[in-house]
């Protein structure tokens, strides 16, 4: 967390799974700007936010589905993803990119990048993410960012004790198909 905080290119959070939401473990805010950032301890969405979707994506499909069943996908912006099999297809996409995107769909105006991250059973530990105004967030700046936060994910995941071998394909790991 730290080396994407020095990096000064948003707000950092780390998060886990607890009872089918995301829980902001850390947060680490980079200027009063991002003052609404949310608090350790806060609960959010897994549907709608980048945390949740990096956490959501490497869930098996019946865990998934069963928090989907519980909670449902209500939404909270215009960008909000409600429907089921359009949050599976993101699902795959973010396997596959290695990094989950929240595009303004849980707070207007905010975007934000998360990775997954694994422990030394290459089992899935928590998402680490950067928040940062939606505002001129272009293809090029996502990609960036994403490749970023991917990188710290990398890290964190090898203090982790992530083994070598299962660094790259921990992030594409498709055991959910």
């Amino acid at each position: 967390m730290e080396s994407l905080y020095r990096q000064m290119v948003g707000t950092v959070n780390l998060g886990l799974i607890e009872k089918n939401e995301v829980v902001y473990a850390d947060v680490l805010e980079v200027s009063r700007r991002f003052a609404n950032s949310p608090r350790p301890g806060a609960r959010g969405p897994l549907h709608a936010t980048a945390l949740g979707k990096a956490l959501a994506a490497w869930l098996l499909p019946h865990e998934l589905a069963e928090i989907i069943t519980r909670v449902g996908m209500p939404s909270f912006t215009n960008r909000t993803i409600t429907a089921e099999a359009t949050f599976q297809h993101h699902m795959v996409d973010t396997r596959l990119r290695g990094y989950a995107i929240d595009d303004g769909e849980e707070r207007v105006g905010w975007m934000c990048v998360a990775a997954p991250l694994f422990d030394y059973q290459s089992r899935l530990s928590g998402a680490i993410s950067i928040t940062t105004p939606l505002e001129g967030a272009d293809p090029d700046r996502i990609h960036w960012l994403g490749d970023l936060v991917c990188s710290c994910a990398e890290e964190v995941s090898t203090h982790l004790g992530l083994p070598v071998a299962y660094r790259h394909r921990a992030k594409v790991d498709l055991r959910v198909h």
